[in-house]
């Protein structure tokens, strides 16, 4: 790796963890960030899934329930959580429950 690229690699990591560490016990936000409360709308969205179709929250308006995991292709604790979650999905399945990974 060039020197230049490794300088560059380290400076960004070491900006992404003071951004990420609390601040006089309070985690940093970004702008226009707005922490939801239990009873809160869930704010819309629309996604490009893996089927190359759009999904926003109105494919979702018959569930009582949508559980959102945020995950990662390259993180090996999200792949030890995936045959949780389908497992899960599966025993909830008919319950107005639906599972969405990001």
């Amino acid at each position: 790796m060039k020197p230049i690229n490794f300088f560059a690699l380290v400076f960004s990591l070491a900006l992404f963890a003071f951004n990420a560490c609390p601040s006089s016990g309070q985690w940093m936000k970004p702008p226009g960030f707005n922490e939801l409360q239990i009873g809160d709308a869930a704010p819309e969205f629309k996604l490009m899934g893996i089927d190359d179709e759009y999904w926003t929250l109105e494919n979702f308006k018959d569930s009582k329930l949508l559980v959102v995991h945020f995950t990662s292709n390259h993180c090996p604790v999200c792949h030890a959580h995936d045959p949780r979650l389908v497992k899960l999905a599966k025993e909830l399945e008919g319950k107005s429950v639906a599972f969405v990974a990001i």
